[in-house]
């Protein structure tokens, strides 16, 4: 039995040294600066771009508007502008109506006087 005890106690203290060395530190283990900003610089780009992508899609969103603004303008002149067409057309042919009018009146009041 002390044979048994002997070959036991090596292997226990090669167990316990074997658990003392794999177990987990009670404080954490110091990361290195450069692999904690690398790690950081991922992260970084990746907030870069979210910011990058918000910008742009909130200036699409500004061009879009402009754009919109820019066509209802556009047909407002267009329609002004026909407007004025119609506008001059029709006092173009009251003109002629009204000439044709005081032509035919004298026509008409011709043979009265005489």
């Amino acid at each position: 039995m002390r044979d048994f005890f002997v070959f036991v106690s090596p292997v226990t203290n090669l167990i316990g040294a074997f658990r003392a060395r794999n177990a987990a530190p009670e404080a954490p283990a110091a990361i290195p600066v450069s692999i904690t900003h690398s790690l950081s610089v991922p992260c970084q780009r990746e907030a870069e771009l979210a910011d990058a992508q918000a910008r742009q899609a909130d200036s699409r969103v500004t061009a879009d508007a402009a754009l919109q603004a820019t066509q209802a303008a556009e047909d407002r002149a267009m329609m002004a502008e026909r407007a004025a067409a119609l506008a001059e057309r029709e006092v173009g042919f009251y003109k002629a109506l009204n000439v044709r009018l005081l032509l035919d009146c004298r026509m008409s009041l011709s043979p009265l006087r005489s």
